[in-house]
């Protein structure tokens, strides 16, 4: 087995930071907006 036997997608992240950090900026906004659903969800839930 290879030493650096990494996912080939990790490695073309590595090449390539500035798709790597708008990927997690995507993440990260993604996650903002599912928190807030959640959040509109739980208020709707409590008012029905």
């Amino acid at each position: 087995m290879p030493e650096n036997a990494e996912r080939p997608l990790q490695l073309w992240l590595k090449s390539h930071p500035p798709v790597c950090s708008s990927l997690s900026l995507l993440l990260t906004l993604f996650f903002e907006i599912f928190d807030v659903t959640m959040f509109l969800f739980m208020l709707l839930a409590e008012a029905f």
